[in-house]
């Protein structure tokens, strides 16, 4: 086998040299390329979390002026498929951004990460919508999940708390004591509101790539260093605007579940990249549940220096594996499927053998998989009314852009993905594909499906030239780039129209009730016009009448029976919306399809 050097990372964009790498390394023969053997990380094992009961005990939150330290670094993920089972991940202050107080709670081993013991305890507190305690429940520290990729995280403490109650607010609190029970730090009192994973219920989703934690960051020690610690400003920016516009967006509704689309992490083996996560993003995690894509930087492992061709050595999950707790429903990887409404969502991991170490190309065990949902999920919508009647795959590949890596060709990542799931899709009529990789927004149409880049979160833009968009072999509906397209998506599920009992059909009238109000109030927050559609509804502007009569019919009219995509930029500006509807088709006839397919440039 000839030895390949491994690709630098994204970081090295504007360099000739890298580029030309990149297009060498594209145009290898197939038994030239980088081997790696496939990765099989073992499932964390919920057994050893002890057994939760719910009731009602003695017992206040305790006042943050008794807190010395505020920690609110906390996630909520979601490792089961069950909808009220909830996995919150505490990160213990590692002292890169803050104090170090994990020395305090565990005795660290920084030769084997995965020998670190807990030397204090870490107490979950929950209590009901009344604010009574029901719940008191010890943290396990990672170092109790040896063999699992979490245990070489030694400032990471879990708890799962399963089968809580549908639709219900709680309230948490958690506090970290010593050895000689004295308080070092806790969170404040948090909240998170469960729900009910039915297809007749509504749903909104937000939806980021490319988040890059650590990037732009410095620390007190660690790989970067600075007189004063700092964080990934966009990615706080990011996380901040999320918050602040969550009910205006979801029309008072809140958001079901955070969905990203890889990258989350700058380099996914550095302790500080991932103190950064927690930091910028517990505002909106530690109450709202994530489901992660996996990209290339969240392969990174080992080397030195922040993001650097140094840095990537060597390509791993573990890292992934080690912060982020999947629903596996598959045995292997980090590419897995989940039910949330009237939705099915895949995540994949595309990042093939250039990237990663998982191939999504023809033949593969991932393509064969993928192959198999859509196929699975196609045939139960005829046979239960309960299987969701839209389906959105998030990845991480360019898989359909005009920036650079949307442009390679030969084998690279995105040009593999490309070819092997563009005709998939167009099979099967997935109705929304999401993904980054390129550092810009742009949405585009393939047959029936919705292709949607969302790759400028927390980074910084990757320009493209204007005319590139006049030479592709698709329809592109919206592109942007530079900061106008930092942001992230809003995703809006339409309940099905069936079954719905009498309660649900009054709350989603409200919602409607909700939409037409805020439309009407504001219709440039929520219906993005062309040039063309300003001059043509101008009146609409100064005439409420036929404001109203606009709304229902572009707005409301829709919301039964379509998905609303919206992506909204940092500078509170909607740069793109649009409604997508449900597929039909006879899908029993699908025998084989084309694999690889004509490359779409």
């Amino acid at each position: 086998m000839v030895k390949q050097e491994i690709i630098p990372p994204e970081d090295k964009i504007d360099s000739w040299v890298y580029r030309q790498k990149i297009t060498e390394y594209s145009s290898l023969k197939e038994s030239a390329r980088r081997i790696t053997q496939e990765e099989n990380i073992p499932l964390l094992d919920l057994s050893l979390f002890p057994a939760v009961s719910y009731e009602e005990m003695e017992g206040e939150p305790i006042s943050e002026k008794d807190i010395p330290y505020l920690l609110n670094k906390v996630m909520i993920q979601k490792p089961t498929l069950e909808p009220t089972d909830h996995l919150f991940v505490l990160a213990v202050d590692y002292g890169y951004l803050g104090k170090n107080l994990a020395k305090k709670v565990v005795l660290i081993n920084k030769k084997y990460p995965s020998q670190s013991k807990p030397k204090g305890k870490v107490i979950f507190s929950l209590y009901n919508e009344k604010k009574v305690k029901i719940a008191e429940v010890p943290f396990l520290h990672s170092s109790s999940f040896q063999g699992h990729p979490v245990s070489l995280a030694p400032q990471i403490f879990l708890c799962f708390l399963p089968k809580l109650k549908e639709n219900q607010v709680y309230f948490y609190q958690i506090v970290c004591y010593s050895d000689i029970n004295r308080i070092i730090c806790g969170t404040d009192l948090l909240s998170f509101k469960t729900y009910k994973n039915s297809p007749y219920e509504p749903f909104f989703f937000v939806a980021a790539s490319d988040l890059h934690a650590g990037a732009g960051a410095k620390f007190k020690r660690g790989r970067v260093w600075g007189l004063f610690p700092r964080n990934n400003k966009h990615l706080k920016e990011l996380m901040n605007d999320i918050t602040e516009n969550e009910n205006i967006y979801s029309f008072n509704h809140g958001y079901n579940a955070f969905l990203t689309s890889g990258d989350n992490i700058d380099n996914g083996s550095y302790h500080e990249y991932w103190e950064d996560f927690f930091d910028c993003s517990s505002k909106v995690l530690s109450r709202i549940p994530i489901y992660p894509t996996i990209g290339n930087h969240d392969y990174l492992f080992g080397g030195i220096f922040r993001g650097t061709y140094l840095s990537c050595w060597k390509k791993t999950q573990k890292s992934f594996h080690s912060l982020f707790h999947i629903p596996r429903t598959n045995p292997h990887g980090a590419f897995y499927t989940h039910m949330n409404g009237n939705v099915k969502i895949i995540h994949l991991d595309s990042m093939g053998l250039n990237w990663g170490n998982e191939s999504i190309y023809c033949g593969s065990r991932q393509y064969e998989w993928i192959k198999y949902q859509l196929r699975e999920w196609r045939k139960n919508q005829k046979k239960n009314d309960e299987e969701p009647e839209f389906c959105m795959v998030f990845l991480h590949s360019a898989i359909l852009t005009i920036g650079y890596f949307g442009r390679t060709q030969g084998k690279s990542s995105d040009a593999l993905a490309n070819r092997s799931l563009i005709p998939l899709f167009s099979s099967y009529d997935i109705n929304l594909a999401v993904f980054g990789h390129d550092h810009m927004y742009q949405r585009s149409e393939v047959d029936k499906t919705h292709y949607c880049c969302i790759g400028l979160s927390g980074k910084t833009p990757i320009n493209y030239f204007d005319f590139l968009r006049n030479i592709v072999d698709y329809k592109i509906d919206r592109d942007e780039e530079g900061e106008k397209a930092r942001g992230y998506a809003v995703i809006y599920i339409p309940p099905k129209e069936n079954k719905k009992n009498e309660e649900q059909r009054r709350e989603f009238d409200m919602l409607i009730e909700e939409v037409r109000k805020r439309a009407v109030k504001n219709i440039k927050l929520y219906y993005y016009f062309t040039k063309k559609e300003k001059r043509k509804n101008k009146e609409i502007f100064t005439d409420q009448d036929k404001l109203r009569s606009f709304v229902n019919e572009k707005i409301i009219s829709k919301l039964k029976d379509h998905m609303w995509w919206r992506f909204y930029n940092l500078k509170g500006e909607l740069v793109d919306s649009c409604f997508i509807q449900k597929t039909i088709g006879n899908y029993d006839e699908i025998d084989k399809v084309e694999c690889p397919g004509e490359h779409i440039r």
